[in-house]
C-alpha cells in the first residue's frame, strides 16, 4: 500500500512537472523575419491627423538586441483640401449638424464640408534596440525598444521610435510603436507574419 501511494504520489509530481514546463513560453528564436502590416494614426504638420498603414518586413536579431524594419508602402489617408465654398462648418452645441448651406442656410450631411481624401504614400528604414526585455503586457511577454529611422518623404524626416514588441516563434509577432520626427507624429499597432512558416 505505502509503495502503491509513493509510485502515484512520484507520477503526480511528475505530471505536474511536465505542466508547467508546458505551460513556459517558448525561447525567442536568435533570429526571424516577419512580413509585417500595422494600422494606426498620423498627424502631419500643415495636413492635420489621418489614418496610417504601412506595409514591409521586420527582422529581429535576439542575440545583438536589435530590431530592423522596413517600412516599403507606408500609407496615409489624410482629408484633402478639395472643399466647395458653398458649405461651411458650424460649431453651435444645438445644431443638427457641423455643416451648412451659405445659399440656403440649412443644415446639410457633414460630408458636404469635408475636402476628400488624399492618399500620400512613403516609405520608410529604421534600426531599433531592445533596452528592456522579459516585459509583460497583458499576458504578452515582450521587448521595450527604441532607435531611429528615415521616412523617405511626404515629409522627408528623420525619426524617433519607442514601442513594445513581442514574437511567439514561428507563428506572429506585434507590438505597438510611437514615432515622431520633424513634421509628423505617428502611433499605431503592428503585427507580423513568421515568413518560415513558408520554408
Amino acid at each position: 500500500m505505502l509503495a502503491a501511494l509513493v509510485v502515484a504520489l512520484s507520477s503526480t509530481a511528475l505530471c505536474a512537472q511536465e505542466a508547467d514546463e508546458a505551460l513556459q513560453p517558448l525561447p525567442a528564436p536568435s533570429r526571424s523575419l516577419y512580413a509585417s502590416l500595422g494600422i494606426g494614426f498620423i498627424n502631419i504638420d500643415q495636413r492635420g491627423p489621418g489614418v496610417r498603414a504601412p506595409l514591409g518586413f521586420v527582422a529581429a536579431f535576439n542575440r545583438q538586441r536589435l530590431i530592423a524594419r522596413a517600412t516599403l508602402l507606408d500609407l496615409s489617408f489624410l482629408e484633402g483640401d478639395n472643399r466647395d465654398a458653398r458649405y461651411a462648418r458650424s460649431f453651435s452645441a444645438y445644431a443638427p449638424s457641423n455643416c451648412y448651406d451659405t445659399q440656403t442656410n440649412y443644415y446639410v450631411s457633414n460630408y458636404r464640408c469635408s475636402g476628400g481624401t488624399d492618399l500620400l504614400g512613403s516609405a520608410s528604414a529604421e534600426l531599433n534596440y531592445v533596452v528592456l526585455r522579459d516585459v509583460w503586457l497583458s499576458e504578452h511577454q515582450g521587448q521595450v525598444f527604441a532607435g531611429a529611422g528615415w521616412r523617405w518623404k511626404s515629409p522627408r524626416s528623420a525619426y524617433g521610435s519607442i514601442g513594445f514588441f513581442f514574437e511567439r516563434p514561428r507563428q506572429s509577432s506585434g507590438g505597438v510603436q510611437l514615432l515622431i520626427g520633424r513634421g509628423f507624429v505617428g502611433f499605431g499597432l503592428l503585427w507580423g507574419y513568421d515568413l518560415r512558416r513558408l520554408f
